[in-house]
Order: structure tokens, then sequence, then C-alpha cells
């Protein structure tokens, strides 16, 4: 009993060794899980429009007027070969970007023509690709076109609510839509040519299901004056995304003001939790091989160790540069504007923390939607992945150096 118990010991550590790293493996997975879909559903630059926002009609004007400055008439192309065009150029700088505008409209009524039942949800009012506004899966379906303006796109519970299926594609739905009466006439004198708002319904086909429980419904805008105050701007793989979006709203009419929050540059910043942890752990390792090779070395012990312990010593600093590799690859980056063009500018590191902070301020400045508020919880979960991961690690390490004391 007094012999085996010691052992049994040895065992219980070393289970416990490998379960801790389990759990650091599991958790470091899912902050790339967490990345790769924050990269997938952010590749944009937002913008808040204050004041009247921009119609329909500007965004398209600003649109033809970049096309015809950089030469890219567009083409008439199927959609298939259209797609595959964007999949080669997905990691190109773009001079003219893809333009999202989108509105909100809280509070109103979708119902099935076929029973009546009703359900509030949000509509978002759309022009351009639907794709852009909210990141969540399909369900089923499609999502809704440019120039379809009969189709709609419903969350899943309100699919559900209303025909007490998921099977909707194709079914008809009255959605409540906001109109403005620009000359209308009221029976006071100084009220005359105010706006007044009313409310009609218009029938939709659904297109989609969104796999998600947030009530809402998105249709293609069919009037150029529709003001939005949301837009998304993909410049591609660009860094610079900000700066081109500064320059646009300086040359265009786009709001009074706005809110610019490059998305794409802060999720290609994350991956730098993913990075750092490896080039950290590597550098530690590599020293940790070279100094015991040269202490081998000095000692003259080498002439009496075998080829393999000397394999089995280097292997793991192979392991660790081929890791630091792999993950600069997939996972580093830090944009060329934030670096210094003098090396003697000792103050572009302040200045560079100042600018990202900056940049942190105007988005906790924005009025929150799902977007938002989904890419916020996306961040904290890599976030909390990546550090979990470094606490285990750590755990791991300080019960080998115990055990070895």
């Amino acid at each position: 009993m007094f012999v085996k118990e010691p052992m049994n010991k040895e065992r219980l550590w070393k289970i416990k060794n490998v379960v801790l790293i389990a759990l650091a493996i599991v958790c470091y997975s899912v902050g790339v899980m967490k990345y790769y879909e924050l990269r997938e559903n952010y590749q944009s630059v937002s913008v808040q429009l204050q004041g009247e926002g921009a119609t329909k009609e500007q965004v398209k004007t600003l649109l033809e007027e970049e096309k015809e400055k950089y030469g890219m008439e567009e083409e008439e192309e199927g959609r298939e070969e259209q797609h595959k065009k964007q999949e080669r150029q997905r990691n190109k700088v773009k001079k003219v970007p893809e333009i999202t505008a989108y509105e909100m409209e809280e509070h109103r009524k979708v119902s099935d023509t076929k029973f009546g039942k009703t359900k509030n949800v949000t509509k978002y009012l759309v022009y351009g690709g639907m794709n852009q506004i909210l990141p969540i899966q399909i369900y089923s379906g499609n999502y809704v076109y440019e120039n379809d303006y009969e189709g709609c796109m419903l969350d899943r519970d309100t699919a559900y609510a209303l025909f007490g299926s998921l099977d909707v594609i194709g079914q008809q739905v009255v959605i409540d839509e906001k109109v403005i009466n620009k000359n209308a006439e009221s029976n006071s004198s100084s009220s005359q040519g105010e706006q007044v708002t009313t409310i009609k319904q218009r029938e939709y086909y659904v297109r989609g299901i969104l796999d998600t429980s947030h009530p809402v419904v998105m249709v293609q805008t069919r009037e150029d004056k529709t003001q939005f105050h949301y837009l998304q701007l993909d410049y591609g793989n660009s860094s610079r995304g900000r700066e081109y979006v500064e320059q646009l709203m300086m040359v265009y009419p786009l709001g009074s003001s706005g809110v610019i929050v490059d998305q794409n540059l802060i999720v290609r910043l994350l991956g730098n939790l993913l990075f750092l942890p490896w080039l950290f752990a590597g550098i530690v390792i590599v020293w940790k091989r070279v100094y015991l090779l040269t202490e081998y070395f000095k000692l003259q012990e080498f002439l009496k160790k075998t080829p393999l312990f000397f394999i089995n010593l280097t292997m793991p600093s192979i392991l660790a540069v081929i890791g630091i590799v792999v993950t600069a690859r997939r996972f580093a980056f830090f944009p060329l504007q934030y670096i210094p063009t003098k090396w003697s500018d000792f103050n572009s590191v302040s200045r560079t923390i100042n600018q990202i902070c900056e940049h942190i301020d105007e988005f906790n400045y924005m009025t929150p939607t799902i977007r938002d508020v989904l890419f916020k919880e996306n961040i904290a979960i890599l976030i909390i992945a990546v550090v979990s991961m470094i606490i285990l690690i750590w755990v791991v390490i300080e019960r080998i150096r115990v055990r070895a004391t």
C-alpha cells in the first residue's frame, strides 16, 4: 500500500496537468473560432450619421461618382461570375467601397395574410447587401437582393409566431411602412407644407429566415428619399478604411457629422491576442533550450549523450519556431500607420495609444445596434478565452516548477 501511494499521486498529478492543458487548448480554440467569425462578419467601416443622415439618392450618387473617378464602370456579369470575381479580389484594397446603408424603425407590426397574427419587430430598411448588417447565419432561404422590392427576411421566432412553422419561404406577410407626405396640408394655415407621416401596410414575400431570436424584418427600400443614419463601407483588406471614409465625408454631404468605427481594423488587431502567447512562449522555450545546450557543451557532457537526447532537447525549440511562424502569418497584424516613420520619433508610441483610445471612446458613443452588441460580445468571448488559456498554462508551469523544487 505504501509503495503504490506515491505512484498514484504521480499519476494523479500528470492527469491534472493533462486536463489543464486540454482546457487551455479548448479555450484557445474558442478564441480562434471567434476571431474567424469576426473576420467573416466585420469586414467594413461602420458609420453612424448625425442630423438628417444621407438619402438613398445621395449614396447612389456617391458610388457613381467614385466609380467614374477611378474608371471602374460596372460590367454586366452574371451573379455567379460576379461572386467569383469578388472572391478573387477579397484580399485586395478597393478604391471604391461597397456601401450598405440602412435605417432602423422600432415597433413596426408584421402580420401574416392568412391568419391575421401580428408581432412587433424592428424593421430594417436597406440599400445594398443585407449580409453586411447583421452578423447572423441564415436558417433557410436567401438574402433579399438589392432590386427585390417585394421580398423580406424574418427572424426565426417571428416566422414561427406568425405561421407556426419555419418552412415559410414564399409565404406572404404585411409590414407597416412609414410614408412621408411633404406637401400635405392641414386645417391650420400655419402648418401648410409641413411633413406629415402616415403608416400604411405593404405586402412582401418571405425570402429568407435569420437564425436569431431578435425580432427583426429586413426589406430593400424602394424610395430614393429614404434617409439612412447607418452605413457600412467595405474597402476590402485595407487597414486605412477609416482614413478613406473621412476623406469621403469631406467631399460628400453625408449628414451633419458622423461617428466612425473601423471594425475591420479592430478585428485584425485582435488577432495579435492569438499570436502574442505563442511568441512569448516560443521565446522562453528557445532561450531555455539554448541555455541548456550551452551548459552541456561547456561541461563537455555532450560526448556522453546520444543523438536521440539532442533531438529531444532541440525538438521543442523547433516546434516553438514553427508555431510562431504559423500564428504570425495567420493572426499577427500591425498597421503601417501606427509604425513611426523615424526611429528617433519616441513620441509615436504615446500618439498611437492616444489614437487607439480615441477610437475606443467613439465606439462607446455609438447608439448600440444588434450588430454592435454582437460585436462587443464576440470580442469579450475572444479576450476571455485567451486570458483563460494563459492562466491555465501558467498554472501548469507553476505546478511543474513547484514539484521540481
